[in-house]
């Protein structure tokens, strides 16, 4: 099925891109649940992207395109207080 994935544009991309890459890997998502991919996948990235795209229409998309989950991480400057 990997052949599959890679035929159809999945990869690793650019993280540093300075653009929205969340529509292109949906796009993917969904012409791989059109061929028939069984095995679950999961949206991951940084929350900050996720939330500048925004939270209800990235959950909308992703429900769209077969995506089974989603898994954040905190900003990239995040550190918990130590005040708790």
């Amino acid at each position: 099925m990997h052949e599959l994935a890679l035929s159809l544009g999945s990869g690793l991309w650019d993280c540093t891109a300075k653009r929205n890459r969340h529509p292109e890997v949906l796009a993917v998502c969904h012409r791989l649940a059109k061929e028939g991919l069984t095995v679950p996948v999961v949206f991951m990235g940084y929350c900050n992207p996720f939330l500048i795209y925004g939270e209800r229409k990235l959950m909308q998309d992703c429900v769209q395109a077969g995506v089974s989950g989603s898994s954040t991480r905190p900003p990239r400057r995040w550190r918990p207080s130590l005040n708790r």
